[in-house]
């Protein structure tokens, strides 16, 4: 005779141990949600930051067969904003030092203007998806000028290898856009107020700025702290935003 083996019946979770369970697992997805958003965004502020590097990379390059000069090619009186360069700005370094079309652009602030031919044209000047500190001449007028809203503060970029202005850590060649309208208040810490700013700039949590990339004269890339970008220029005659680095 077979010996019965005890068989005991399989107990199922019930309905308060299963809404604990999702409970459980809302909680955690609510906590992961944010600190993914946070690393894609630091993610996209380093692809950024990547492009920013190759574009410094090629107008050091540009400097090395032009006696050390960076590019600035002068433009007509129309375009007064940094971000406004000639055509053959981009034109040079893209035909000629092996810039490609996406490194004109960070890609957090109009991915559009980063695919192919994805960039805005106004007759002989373009977009530029950053500003340009190298100094040229819009006409008759040097943008950026020599020095800005903050008194004695030089804000120009440095004109090439010679210029001692060319390592100094506070003038950049190139950088993130970061730009108000005139109305606003031109005063106010963009890392906190950026949104009643109107602030206009690449690498924002919310509307509020979080980081800036900037490049100088050696190629090397510095991702400055939103508290720490101000507000350098604007106004007319030399454009109709403010600048901020």
């Amino acid at each position: 005779m077979q010996s019965r083996q005890n068989i005991r019946p399989v107990r199922g979770f019930t309905l308060i141990e299963l809404l604990v369970v999702v409970s459980i697992i809302s909680l955690l997805l609510a906590m992961l949600v944010p600190t993914l958003g946070r690393i894609k965004f630091l993610t996209r502020t380093s692809i950024c930051a990547s492009g920013l590097h190759q574009l410094a990379l090629g107008m050091c390059n540009y400097a090395t067969a032009n006696q050390g000069y960076l590019p600035r090619q002068d433009m007509g009186g129309t375009g007064r904003n940094l971000w406004d360069v000639s055509n053959d700005f981009r034109l040079i370094l893209q035909n000629r030092y092996g810039v490609p079309h996406a490194m004109f652009f960070c890609p957090d602030l109009a991915p559009s203007r980063s695919q192919p031919g994805g960039y805005d044209y106004y007759g002989y000047f373009t977009l530029l998806g950053y500003m340009l500190w190298v100094p040229r001449l819009n006409g008759n007028v040097s943008i950026p000028p020599e020095t800005g809203l903050i008194p004695d503060e030089v804000i120009r970029g440095p004109i090439g290898s010679a210029d001692p202005k060319a390592d100094a850590v506070l003038n950049p060649i190139v950088t993130d856009i970061v730009g108000t309208s005139l109305s606003r208040d031109n005063t106010l810490d963009p890392s906190t107020h950026g949104a009643e700013m109107g602030l206009s700039a690449t690498h924002c949590q919310g509307r509020n700025l979080y980081w800036s990339n900037q490049a100088f004269g050696d190629g090397h890339v510095e991702t400055v702290p939103g508290n720490r970008v101000r507000c350098r220029y604007g106004g007319v005659p030399v454009g109709n935003w403010f600048n901020w680095r």
